[in-house]
Order: structure tokens, then C-alpha cells, then sequence
């Protein structure tokens, strides 16, 4: 059961936007956790740089929220404090090893496993052994 997020086409729009992203290094699209605005020198998207999880939510809505966070939460119906957890790792409770340098398959496993259990796991989706 997935009570935790109120639209399920749309989290799994994302899911599969992010499984199918070229991340190569000649592509002018990517995914990277932890580029901001202030690193806008490679990218075609609007705000100049490779997308996190809520960047590409942000990119899937149109841009119509400023933060990831809040464009993940407005895109899936999921709270603030889950959308937090993945958009922002070190904010999530796992430390053993960051989300911030996650591929596009572990941030594809980090947001099955939260679709199937509601819990975001940076450490599983990273490989960590508990």
C-alpha cells in the first residue's frame, strides 16, 4: 500500500524519467545530486545545471516550484518531511555514506524502496550494509 504518496503516476513518472536519463558526460541533461544554480555551466536545463530527484520533479511540472523539496512534494502528495529526506540526504539520518554523490540507478532504488515501504534509505539505495 502506498499511503505515503498521494500520486502514484506521477512518482513513477519520475521513477522512469530518472531510470532513462543520459547521464553521459556528453549529454547537456543529467542527474547529479548535489549541483546548484551557482554551477550553471553544462546543462540544458532552465536553471543551468544536471538535475537532483526534485529537479527533475521541478522539470516534470514545469518549474512551478522554486525549492526541489517543494517540487517533489507538489508532484508525488508526499509530506515535506519525506521529500526533504530525499532531496536533501544528509537531512535523512543515514551517514555512513552520503546521498549527494548517488548514480541515477541508486536514486532509482532509494525511490522503489520508499514507493514499497515509505521509507527513504539513502544507505540502502548507496550499498551500505547495516
Amino acid at each position: 500500500m502506498t499511503r505515503h504518496i498521494r500520486n502514484l503516476e506521477a512518482f513513477d513518472m519520475l521513477v522512469d524519467t530518472i531510470r532513462n536519463i543520459d547521464n553521459s558526460a556528453t549529454s547537456r541533461r543529467g542527474f547529479h545530486m548535489i549541483y546548484s544554480a551557482e554551477n550553471a555551466d553544462t546543462s540544458d536545463h532552465p536553471c543551468g545545471t544536471a538535475c537532483c530527484i526534485g529537479g527533475w520533479a521541478s522539470v516534470l511540472t514545469g518549474f512551478h516550484a522554486a525549492r526541489p523539496g517543494k517540487a517533489l512534494m507538489d508532484m508525488a502528495g508526499i509530506s515535506f518531511v519525506d521529500a526533504g529526506s530525499i532531496c536533501y540526504p544528509d537531512d535523512s539520518g543515514f551517514s555512513e555514506r552520503s546521498g549527494w554523490n548517488a548514480t541515477p540507478e541508486q536514486a532509482v532504488s532509494l525511490l522503489l524502496h520508499y514507493r514499497e515501504t515509505g521509507i527513504v534509505d539513502w544507505d540502502r539505495a548507496m550499498g551500505v550494509e547495516a
